[in-house]
């Protein structure tokens, strides 16, 4: 979490870990505290500016075979001690197109998109032009004139915490969120008409919904394949009370409140 400050020595000594993400808020790491960690292929790190440490951090990983993402200029970390040797440091703020009228920008670890009209769709992971920071990514702030979240636009965005789905957004496309497995809660704007197939499929840590339509979207139940409704909570419109007590899917969240 951001009240992090130090990571102790030792800390993740051995573990499996394939990235690992340190937040702004650390400015002490200890030895060792990543020592042994064979699969690990990327460092996200949130501070703007390296943290002062020993070479034993990484102990016995081969650093020019790692990436290293960075917030803002690489230039700094490239002439701070260890984090020089890494392969390859890229920064995480970059910009572009993802839709006939609308341009994303990676600041830190926000991404926004804005501009008018629909999201580009995506035939493929790798294909989305944020791809490569998918796990720099904690927030999407999505303009109030974006009317469609393209398919599997946000595909592998394990960073990402919680999403707020603007009203003029109308189609959450195929996959758009699948497989973020950091994903915690999602606001869905009143605007919304459809959720394509698998959308919020595998995002395995989701505990609560807002649905603000009054009327409940028709649903396949792989919308939110691989995970147990029963657990989950959905907060949905006070007048839309027997809607979605009756609306298949929706009616099979475990708790459901009305707002």
């Amino acid at each position: 979490g951001n009240s992090v400050t130090s990571i102790g020595y030792y800390a993740f000594y051995g573990a499996g870990l394939t990235f690992v993400t340190i937040p702004e808020s650390v400015t002490s790491i200890g030895n060792y505290a990543f020592s042994g960690c064979s699969s690990l292929t990327s460092v996200i790190n949130r501070n703007p500016a390296p943290q002062d440490i020993d070479g034993s951090v990484f102990d016995g990983l081969a650093l020019e075979r790692l990436t290293l993402y960075v917030p803002g200029s690489t230039e700094v970390y490239k002439s701070a001690a260890v984090w020089t040797d890494f392969g390859t440091i890229i920064t995480s703020d970059h910009s572009g197109v993802c839709g006939e009228n609308l341009i994303w920008k990676l600041s830190g670890s926000v991404l926004t998109v804005t501009g008018t009209g629909a999201m580009a769709d995506y035939g493929s992971a790798d294909s989305v032009p944020w791809y490569p920071y998918r796990n720099f990514i904690a927030t999407v702030v999505i303009g109030n004139s974006v009317t469609s979240i393209g398919k599997g636009a946000f595909l592998y965005c394990s960073g990402l915490r919680s999403v707020v789905i603007p009203d003029s957004v109308t189609n959450i496309g195929y996959d758009a969120f699948a497989e973020c497995t950091g994903l915690t809660s999602v606001t869905v704007g009143n605007g919304v008409t459809n959720i394509g197939e698998y959308a919020f499929s595998g995002c395995d840590r989701l505990t609560f919904i807002t649905n603000l339509n009054p009327e409940p979207q028709s649903i396949e139940r792989n919308v939110f394949y691989g995970l147990t409704l029963k657990n989950l909570t959905l907060y949905a419109p006070v007048e839309s009370v027997a809607a979605y007590r009756n609306a298949d899917v929706w009616k099979d969240f475990g708790t459901i409140t009305f707002i």
